[in-house]
């Protein structure tokens, strides 16, 4: 079957496929490290840029600014993170992470690596090449359009 004839079944199908298997994943190295999807992908947006703030942080994970705070402060009770204000304007608040959150990031990033190295040990190298080509479009595949967030109801 031509793939742009799949069915909406069939690409629910695999979206909730897809869904499960990091679901899973993310749980495990949630158990493992301590450190939610959230967390991990905030301590990503942080050693992304020498100098992040967390209105930055906001901004990159789009979320609002008192959740993204939230966040830092969970980071930084687990010593992940160090905050400093700015000294030009004091609600301008930078944060970088320890070198024990550096040492966390990596085990991390060094534990995904490792699980899918490993387990790509079951495919040809073909379908490794082709499923690195279609990974790197996963960005563009599940754009989002824009909307009115308050315009927006379940059903329509």
């Amino acid at each position: 079957m031509n793939y742009r004839q799949k069915t909406k079944k069939d690409i629910n199908k695999l979206m909730r496929d897809v869904l499960r298997a990091v679901y899973h994943f993310e749980r495990f190295k949630e158990k493992y490290f301590g450190i939610t999807y959230e967390l991990y992908y905030a301590m990503t947006c942080i050693d992304s840029k020498s100098k992040q703030t967390i209105g930055g942080i906001a901004n990159t994970m789009d979320i609002p600014l008192h959740k993204a705070t939230r966040i830092v402060q969970r980071l930084y009770a687990k010593r992940l993170v160090e905050r400093t204000t700015s000294s030009r304007d004091k609600r301008v608040v930078y944060v970088r992470l320890t070198g024990e959150g550096k040492k966390c990031l990596k085990a991390i990033e060094d534990f995904c690596y490792d699980t899918v190295m490993t387990n790509v040990q079951n495919v040809s190298a073909c379908e490794f090449e082709n499923l690195v080509q279609v990974a790197a479009k996963i960005p563009d595949i599940l754009a989002l359009p824009q909307y009115n967030t308050k315009e927006v109801q379940y059903g329509k």
